[in-house]
Formats: C-alpha cells, structure tokens, sequence
C-alpha cells in the first residue's frame, strides 16, 4: 500500500466534499454561529475506511492500544487509535492514523502524539483546515505540534517515519512532510515552507 495515494484520494474527496461535489457533504449548523457547515474528522474517516474497502487494505477503526495511558482521571487505560492498517495476514500495525481539524487546545495534539509515540510504529498525522494562512501554521507547529511532541519524545521507542499531512479545503491545498522520528531526535517543523505541496484545483469535479 502506498500511503501517500491513499491520502491523496482523502484530500481531492474533501475538496470535493467542501464543494458540494461530492455524495458526502459536510452538515449544516442550525444556530447563529460564524459557521454554516460543520466541518469535522468524521468525513476524513469515512473516506479512509472507503478508500481502504476498496483497495481491500486491512484496516480497523477505533483502535485499542497497546500502550497504556493516563488521558482523563488517574486510571492509566488503552486509548484509541482513529485508524490502523495492518500487514498482510497479521495483526502487526503498518500504519497508525491520527486525524485532526482545526486548531483545538493544545493537550488535543499532546495525548494523540502521546499514542503514536508508544505504537513503535509508522504513523500518519491527517489535518483539516478550512482555512490557513502563515500566522495559522507558525501557531500550529510552534505551540502545537512541535510543543506536544516534545513533551513526549522521551517515550519513543525504534525508529519510524511520521508522515504529515494538512488539506487546506479552502485553497484545495494539500501539504505532506515525512519526517524521521526517534528518541529524543526529530527535525521540528517551523514553516509550512518545509512541506511539499500539490494543488488540487484540478481535481474538483
């Protein structure tokens, strides 16, 4: 399986979700906030389980970990994972899948960074913005995502590729950074600059 196909096809499916050209639309709020549509992870997912069905990928959703962790309360439990991809005819993790949308408080990003630390596995960060710009992702990666990762690197065990991804559904934007991951060794991300970026205005039906 190559991953980066597999995202490929989420990210031109959002766009095209986000421009209502798409059988799955994103839900409209019935109150007066700022937002008309509810733009969540839960589309992200469908599209992942969707695309993995049919390329018969082995996958499972909402996936117990094998690590334990002290997330709520003072009882450390297995968490979740939000997807997993398994090696052909075994139970051994290929990728471990996170996804994210917008720009939640910080220990959000800390306690998913926190399982995928302890997988001993590859890793994929999925992200949906509505919107970005600079100012958007120097906060992002600074107080985020560099910050949370730091804050657990000293758990991490081997060596794997962390692959990340953001789909900018405003712009039809997809940015994708591999990174190099061990204890107490990893590149930070400081600019957006540092990801490779495919446009996917062509892709809009």
């Amino acid at each position: 399986m190559n991953i980066d196909d597999v995202v490929l096809e989420i990210a031109k499916n959002l766009v095209n979700c986000y421009n209502n050209k798409s059988s799955i639309v994103f839900p409209e709020y019935h109150n007066e906030g700022k937002e008309k549509y509810r733009i969540s992870e839960q589309e992200s997912k469908v599209l992942f389980t969707n695309e993995f069905i049919c390329e018969k990928i082995k996958f499972a959703v909402e996936v117990p970990t094998k690590s334990k962790h002290k997330q709520k309360g003072k009882t450390e439990l297995s968490a979740r994972f939000d997807l997993v991809t398994y090696r052909d005819n075994t139970y051994d993790f290929d990728w471990v899948i996170e996804l994210k949308k917008g720009n939640p408080p910080a220990y959000s990003f800390q306690k998913d960074f926190e399982k995928m630390v302890k997988s001993k596995s590859n890793c994929v960060w999925f992200h949906t913005l509505k919107d970005a710009d600079d100012n958007t992702y120097e906060s992002l990666f600074e107080n985020k995502i560099n910050s949370g990762i730091n804050k657990v690197i000293k758990d991490f065990e081997g060596k794997h590729t962390w692959k990340f991804f953001i789909v900018v559904l405003e712009k039809a934007e997809l940015y994708s950074l591999d990174i190099s991951m061990e204890k107490y060794k990893y590149d930070e991300i400081k600019s957006i600059k540092q990801f490779k970026q495919k446009d996917l205005k062509t892709y809009i039906k």
